[in-house]
């Protein structure tokens, strides 16, 4: 949706699940399967395509040590 100006995410992890494509809804799963894929991978890749900046970092680093992404919003979302 081009909200997201700047992305931090966890370099060392991987977050399982589907991004809806039309929604921007995620749905996370515990366990990666055939059906699944990084969502945090997707998200790193949408940020880019909108002309927002990716910023890899430690997990500690992120405001929030319980989720592996971050970001600061050009606009409310």
């Amino acid at each position: 949706m081009g909200a997201v100006e700047t992305l931090l995410f966890d370099i060392d992890g991987a977050t399982w699940g589907h991004v809806d494509t039309d929604t921007g809804a995620i749905r996370v799963e515990g366990t990666p399967s055939a059906s699944s894929y990084d969502i945090v991978d997707e998200t790193i890749g949408r940020t880019i395509l909108t002309g927002g900046t990716v910023v890899g970092v430690r997990r500690p680093d992120l405001p929030d040590g319980n989720s592996p992404v971050a970001a600061l919003l050009r606009f409310a979302a």
